[in-house]
């Protein structure tokens, strides 16, 4: 027995609705991804930022890029949750500045320095003084100017430069 003209056009009304849904997110996620909502700070597809934070470093956060900031009393600390940021830490002996993704903290007490959050992997790389790259796992390894490292899911970093 075949469906009711008015069961078929309610069908047919939803799966346009639905599609009309998945289109729509597809085209959000393209320009800003989902990963990014409730992020502090976060940049779409072709889109870059400058942000001076409150202790007065500066971040650059590249495109399709999310952060969060948590600065306390002893302690600043971003995480990057996806893309790329250079941040040129403010001099602040008493509060070092740290910087996670899902495989690695970064610590610098002044420094300029870029990361990059892919999938299964973080890129350092130094671009003034030093930082201490420390995986998930507990490996360290020292950057100084002018070299890049990249940690892995498993947690190895390797010197790159």
């Amino acid at each position: 027995m075949a469906p009711a003209p008015l069961d078929r056009r309610r069908m047919l009304g939803n799966v346009a609705l639905a599609a009309a849904v998945a289109a729509g997110a597809f085209v959000a996620e393209r320009w800003r991804p989902l990963s990014s909502l409730g992020a502090d700070f976060a940049t779409g597809t072709d889109e870059r930022r400058t942000i001076t934070l409150a202790d007065g470093s500066v971040l650059w956060l590249g495109a399709r890029s999310a952060v969060d900031v948590d600065f306390s009393g002893s302690a600043r600390r971003l995480q990057l949750r996806q893309g790329e940021l250079v941040v040129q830490v403010a001099a602040d002996p008493d509060r070092p500045f740290g910087v996670s993704t899902a495989q690695a903290t970064v610590r610098a007490l002044d420094a300029r320095f870029s990361m990059r959050q892919v999938s299964d992997r973080t890129l350092v790389t130094v671009l003034q003084h030093r930082v201490e790259v420390r995986s998930e796992t507990g490996m360290k390894l020292r950057l100084e100017e002018r070299q890049a490292a990249q940690i892995d899911a498993d947690g190895r970093i390797r010197q790159l430069l």
